[in-house]
């Protein structure tokens, strides 16, 4: 979102105008914001939530904390992100079929829709992309600092 927020001081504010189905434009902005958090949230936290589990039943059956479980983690988070990314691209895909045809059927031309429609998915695309990619290493170190703490709890009440 820090991204989103340095695009729109450096290049100017998106023509939120075609929001069409707002019931008032006056805070256009605001609602395209909380729409890429909601929807960017649900990817994240599936991601975080995968790492974690993983990370914590590795260390559950090997009872010790090693540098090879970051390691671990790092792959397993190479691994999801490629299919939450590809899951993001077809959900935003699809999601535009309707309007696409919607639009042509009201006699908008394609390059019209292309032209004002397309920046807003491209641009929640990246930035849920980018959420993805950055919840990645986050997950695997605050996992891998609770469990190290988890370990030496363990540890000195035996």
């Amino acid at each position: 979102m820090a991204l989103f927020e340095f695009y729109i001081y450096m290049y100017g504010d998106l023509d939120y105008s075609n929001l069409e189905y707002l019931g008032s434009t006056g805070n256009s902005a605001d609602i395209f914001w909380a729409d890429i958090m909601l929807t960017g949230l649900g990817a994240i936290m599936d991601v975080t939530v995968t790492i974690s589990a993983a990370v914590g039943e590795i260390v559950r059956k090997i009872h010790r904390f090693s540098e090879k479980l970051i390691h671990s983690g790092r792959e397993i988070g190479y691994d999801i992100m490629g299919t939450m990314i590809n899951v993001l691209l077809f959900v935003l895909a699809s999601g535009m079929i309707p309007m696409f045809i919607l639009k042509m059927n009201n006699d908008i031309s394609f390059i019209t829709i292309v032209r004002y429609h397309i920046p807003y998915d491209i641009c929640r695309f990246l930035i849920e992309s980018i959420g993805i990619v950055l919840a990645i290493p986050v997950s695997i170190l605050i996992t891998s600092v609770m469990m190290k703490l988890t370990i030496r709890k363990v540890k000195k009440t035996c």
